[in-house]
């Protein structure tokens, strides 16, 4: 309106001066600016969706170009999660097959994969002499049997019920009976085949530093990262001790992807910046998580952070294409350089531009 009126008033050319004022205001309109965030987004969860990706909201797709550490879950992530009893010890005066026995009764009602493991190398189980079963997250498990109280679980449990195992082999499952061990049952787990490439691919996508939190022993902790190339380790957790040690990590990072797919995952899941599940896992985890990837391979993760930065990346090339060309045809409207036609293509020639750019976004593009 200023354009328009007051130079008018002045040189007494109305004509001239309302033309510049109508190329102002067909170039200014911020139509490809308000649309590239949105399209970068929904193009982007669409496509991902399509191939095992679930990103719940595009703010994390913000979160998820931005991160610098990837931290890991071990069971059912960083491993398959299909675990299978390997080595027992038998304490003097028992056998294997007591202690397996004695694990299966303790685990028999858990739904922790090693429980699992455990019931399942035994075979048939009774339980009718068992009773008063209970279970600490992240610890084991207990039930009174005849013979007294049996306990089934990492070394902090059987500490906290004043067993000694200091003449045990380390391992993550320990029996006792009656406050006295009795053995302790190995626990083989395979690891994934792509994890030592995923990590290798979220380093060059510059996710620099990988954690591993575990409730595992140190010595199984340790031989995984090998495995999997990955710097650092905290074993021996529980479950609330996966949360303040992210909370510690996350101090120090501008970003953090936690991975995981237990039930004991879900907090942890929810106070990383960004929590991805895997989507064979617990119900509880995938509610928590802030990305799903659907066929749990964990290859995908290295494709959604991708995904997300091509998305922030064809969002800021857009943006900046459209302001520069209305900022350029804006100037020359108003020294009276520019046509209508280039007015047009301001905004509706952007506007189009910015579709075909972001509709790049639909193919999905395999990390390599």
């Amino acid at each position: 309106m200023l354009i328009a009126v007051i130079p008018s008033l002045i040189t007494g050319n109305w004509h001239d001066w309302i033309h510049r004022s109508l190329i102002l205001l067909v170039a200014s309109c911020p139509c490809a600016i308000v649309i590239s965030a949105p399209l970068a987004f929904f193009t982007t969860m669409g496509a991902a969706a399509k191939n095992g990706m679930i990103i719940k909201g595009s703010r994390y797709i913000e979160a998820l170009a931005k991160v610098d550490t990837a931290v890991f879950d071990k069971t059912g992530t960083l491993t398959t999660g299909e675990l299978k009893v390997g080595e027992i010890y038998a304490a003097e005066g028992h056998t294997a097959d007591e202690v397996l026995a004695y694990a299966a009764k303790c685990e028999y009602y858990s739904t922790h994969p090693i429980a699992k493991a455990i019931v399942a190398a035994a075979g048939e189980t009774d339980i009718s002499d068992c009773s008063d079963f209970s279970e600490v997250a992240g610890g084991g498990t207990s039930v009174t049997v005849p013979e007294g109280k049996l306990l089934c679980g990492g070394e902090r449990l059987m500490k906290n019920n004043g067993v000694d195992v200091s003449d045990m082999p380390k391992s993550p499952v320990y029996v006792a009976l009656g406050g006295k061990a009795v053995g302790v049952v190995g626990i083989d787990g395979e690891v994934r085949p792509e994890a030592a490439e995923t990590i290798k691919k979220l380093r060059k996508l510059g996710v620099e530093h990988s954690v591993m939190l575990t409730g595992d022993t140190a010595e199984q902790a340790r031989k995984v990262c090998s495995v999997c190339d990955i710097d650092d380790f905290r074993s021996g957790l529980l479950p609330q001790d996966k949360l303040s040690n992210l909370e510690d990590i996350k101090d120090g990072s501008k970003g953090v992807i936690y991975v995981g797919d237990g039930i004991n995952d879900a907090p942890v899941l929810a106070c990383a910046d960004v929590g991805v599940a895997m989507g064979l896992g617990t119900q509880a985890a995938c509610e928590a998580a802030d990305v799903i990837l659907t066929d749990s391979e964990l290859s995908r993760l290295a494709d959604t952070v991708y995904q997300s930065k091509r998305a922030m990346s064809v969002l800021r090339s857009n943006i900046a294409f459209a302001v520069v060309v209305k900022v350029v045809v804006v100037a020359l409207g108003v020294a009276g350089l520019a046509p209508m036609w280039a007015a047009i293509f301001a905004d509706v020639g952007t506007m189009i531009i910015s579709v075909a750019n972001a509709a790049r976004l639909l193919k999905v593009k395999r990390y390599e």
